[in-house]
């Protein structure tokens, strides 16, 4: 794989964009610790690993070769900067969802780097593979006013053209809540096609059925967002009890409720 990193950035492809921050747990509050290592060098172990992202050509190139006219998506900004502990977990997530496996639990990783080994979850994996997934697609509402999801897949398996992805480690509740209605705001879009106004969702990601008599905009069910919410970390230690966990939970459903 470190071949293959080198090659996408010898053409120009894939840049560097910082390294993942850890944690020393060997020492509570302590903070995340810099790397010291190249993660494409093959020596010891180090505390971070770099982090890549394609660049502009590198995403022309990846929509090339998906060789369909989805929407490319893009990468968190500054994720690099601060550790990118964020879009690691979306990451992790959509590894889960790909392979049908996790780490939740799994013991740290060794001295020699060993990644955390994997169990595989009851479920199995998700449909459609990595194939399904992007990242950061920007859904313009009005103007420059945009909803953003962390990640966005595609499950018509599931009864769904998308379904919408926002995981959160301790974001407030008002702030986390306004989100919902971003996306409805962005759901709530009408776009003219023939002698019937569609949703845009519905244009851009495609219907399980074709508008024929009797189509109303207003009975197509709208895409399910999906909310995670992380204990995160904090001296190697989670930054939420497991209480605070689900009272951020039922604080988040009480503030949402009137989209329910």
């Amino acid at each position: 794989m470190a071949e293959a990193v080198r090659d996408l950035i010898k053409h120009k492809l894939v840049e560097e964009r910082g390294r993942t921050s850890t944690i020393n747990t060997a020492t509570p509050g302590a903070r995340p610790q810099p790397a010291t290592r190249s993660a494409l060098d093959g020596r010891s172990s180090g505390p971070g690993e770099k982090i890549f992202g394609l660049t502009p050509a590198g995403l022309l190139a990846a929509a090339e070769a998906l060789g369909d006219d989805r929407q490319m998506g893009g990468h968190t900004r500054g994720a690099g900067q601060t550790g990118a502990p964020h879009a690691m977990l979306v990451n992790e997530f959509i590894i889960s969802a790909v392979t049908g496996t996790t780490t939740y639990k799994a013991p740290p990783r060794t001295g020699d780097r060993q990644a955390p080994p994997r169990r595989a979850l009851p479920e199995g994996p998700l449909p459609g593979g990595l194939d399904a997934w992007a990242t950061e697609v920007a859904h313009t509402i009005v103007g420059k006013q945009t909803v953003i999801p962390d990640a966005v897949v595609r499950l018509l398996e599931f009864g769904y053209p998308v379904l919408f992805l926002e995981v959160d480690r301790g974001t407030t509740t008002d702030r986390v809540a306004a989100k919902l209605d971003n996306y409805h705001r962005w759901f709530s879009k009408l776009v003219k096609e023939g002698h019937h106004e569609r949703p845009l969702f519905e244009i851009t990601y495609g219907s399980l059925t074709t508008p024929g008599y009797g189509y109303h905009h207003t009975d197509v069910p709208r895409p399910p967002v999906l909310f995670v919410f992380d204990r995160g970390l904090k001296g190697g230690r989670p930054r939420f009890t497991e209480k605070a966990l689900y009272g951020r939970i039922d604080a988040f459903g009480a503030a949402a409720r009137h989209h329910w």
